[in-house]
């Protein structure tokens, strides 16, 4: 089977980051003695938010009864996450597979998610279709069109304290601790001195 692939990345959301992927298998052909290689895969390979990801498709993971097949499909982690894991979502449909023989799961469309940490980290299978095991290989054409989104990691944000600046400075002149300038002031016939700061005295905020 001959594999041939596109990759087209773009931001739907400012926390997500999507790849659509459209994988053509030219070829494709599931036989009754081939069905049961349920482990034989087709990959590709392809890179979203910075990260390397590897497709697996699986002509025939699961099998029902004797001629009964399920094709499934699987993303790999294939890059250490930068912070402690990283998100990602693979959704999958059928686009050109009637000449081939597989019949979409209604379900198989739904998203898989799955959190990775480490390399080779693997998803969750995602099942395309159903199909009946032929006799001799019948070569054809299967389109499958990948959907992983990675959600992206987000800086933290930095809290600070609240400002207690005014109540330090009013501990500051009632202690006078490091007084460096001594004025008069007077009102109505008193006359007090007062211990002040240069830094302070001088500065019109305070």
């Amino acid at each position: 089977m001959n594999i041939k692939h596109t990759c087209i990345n773009h931001l739907t959301e400012a926390v997500r980051s999507v790849a659509v992927h459209p994988l053509k298998i030219d070829g494709f052909s599931v036989t009754k003695a081939t069905m049961g290689n349920s482990t034989d895969f087709i990959k590709s390979r392809c890179s979203v938010d910075d990260y390397d990801w590897e497709i697996r498709l699986y002509p025939a993971r699961y099998l029902i009864g004797r001629s009964i097949y399920v094709a499934a499909l699987e993303i790999v982690f294939l890059g250490g996450a930068r912070t402690h894991s990283v998100t990602a979502d693979l959704s999958i449909r059928l686009v050109d597979y009637q000449s081939c023989g597989v019949n979409p799961i209604p379900i198989g469309s739904m998203p898989v998610s799955k959190t990775f940490k480490d390399p080779s980290d693997v998803s969750y299978l995602a099942k395309i279709g159903t199909g009946q095991a032929r006799d001799v290989p019948v070569p054809a054409s299967l389109t499958v069109e990948c959907t992983i989104s990675v959600l992206r990691e987000q800086p933290k944000a930095i809290c600070r304290p609240s400002s207690d600046l005014h109540q330090h400075l009013g501990e500051l002149l009632q202690s006078q601790a490091g007084a460096d300038v001594t004025f008069a002031v007077s009102e109505g016939n008193w006359l007090e001195a007062a211990a002040m700061h240069e830094a302070v005295k001088l500065n019109p905020e305070y």
